[in-house]
């Protein structure tokens, strides 16, 4: 009889372990899903705005001055519709810039900046047709970053504490991995982890001196390791193929849905292409061959992206501005982009800013 006792005690305990197994991954799975509902519900927000006070405080907060909704007799009114290069550099944007140069100029122009870090063409779309087509302009200014312009993502933009995530529609949102919550925490410590890394770095090259000979007196927005990463990412736009639309078709549809909008507004549509880094610096693009041994030359065509979008916009009659033969021009040994960062610095800000006032006048949109 013990010993029966004894055995049945035996084969007791591990189905004991594996139920208080399953009951504590149970309790972590429901608090986790707690979490989640209360970070959907309470914490996040939409990205792109919906009503008016997300307009105001994400949008309309960082212009030069409030613009009235109302048109004035006799302006000339450009709304300026982009990812994050149309607001990198705050009040010295290129599209501040572009105002300045047209005010200068004698002509009185407002210029309506609906642009946004983190959008994509996806995203641009309601932006303009929520807000920024109210503002009756005469011109729309699409700036495409070739960089990540022509990706075309799925699922809503969302924001916390300034980073961004795309909340995906469905059940399928609600998978371990596509949690809100745990991209948060995975970018959050990314992004601390990446600091630290980027001052280890510049310590080992020489601290402030090392970054103020780089371009600044900064230590730059990404470590060395993360930048030339994402550039290498960026550097797959350019690979060779046999059509330069590789991956194009799906963002042109989109801009096609853009540029139908705001011809039914009574505006025009115009397309300004902005470069990518690796595009214009040839020391940066030998840096990236030298740590992922590439050959750039063999396998890449760093104009493809540019040539599927100015074949697009010929086909459309679309005027369209190609920044990467200037900055080209003026840039390639560096100084038009920011420190490890990706966006343009003040010089290129106002280097598109000069070009694009330019082609305006040219095209003879702008008096």
């Amino acid at each position: 009889m013990t010993r029966r006792l004894q055995s049945g005690r035996a084969r007791s305990l591990p189905c004991d372990r594996a139920a208080a197994l399953l009951l504590a991954v149970a309790a972590t799975a429901g608090a986790l899903l707690t979490c989640e509902v209360v970070f959907r519900r309470f914490l996040v927000r939409p990205a792109v705005p919906t009503t008016e006070d997300g307009f105001r405080s994400q949008i309309a907060s960082s212009w030069l001055n409030p613009i009235p909704i109302e048109r004035r007799e006799g302006r000339l009114r450009i709304v300026g519709l982009a990812d994050s290069f149309g607001r990198a550099g705050e009040l010295r944007n290129y599209h501040y810039l572009l105002e300045e140069k047209l005010r200068a100029r004698g002509v009185p122009a407002e210029v309506v900046n609906v642009s946004a870090a983190a959008f994509e063409p996806v995203d641009e779309l309601p932006a303009l047709t929520r807000f920024g087509l109210r503002y009756r302009p005469d011109i729309v200014l699409h700036g495409f970053f070739v960089g990540n312009d022509f990706s075309t993502p799925r699922g809503t933009l969302v924001e916390f504490r300034g980073i961004l995530m795309r909340e995906l529609p469905g059940m399928a949102s609600w998978l371990p991995h596509r949690l809100l919550l745990v991209k948060w925490v995975h970018h959050y410590a990314f992004a601390v982890l990446d600091a630290l890394r980027r001052r280890l770095e510049t310590a080992q090259l020489g601290g402030l001196a090392f970054a103020a000979q780089a371009g600044g007196a900064d230590t730059g927005t990404f470590s060395e390791t993360e930048f030339l990463r994402i550039e290498r990412e960026r550097l797959e736009i350019c690979r060779r193929r046999t059509a330069t639309v590789w991956m194009a078709e799906p963002a042109l549809a989109i801009l096609d849905d853009i540029r139908r909008a705001t011809e039914q507004a009574g505006a025009r549509y115009v397309l300004v292409i902005h470069p990518d880094q690796l595009q214009v610096e040839e020391p940066l693009r030998r840096r990236i061959a030298a740590t992922f041994d590439v050959d750039v030359a063999r396998d890449y065509d760093l104009t493809a992206p540019q040539n599927a979008l100015l074949a697009y916009c010929a086909s459309r009659q679309i005027p369209c501005l190609d920044l990467l033969p200037t900055f080209q021009a003026t840039g390639a040994d560096g100084g038009l982009y920011r420190l490890r960062d990706t966006h343009y610095s003040d010089a290129g800000n106002e280097r598109a800013a000069e070009a694009i006032h330019g082609f305006l006048r040219e095209q003879r949109l702008t008096p």
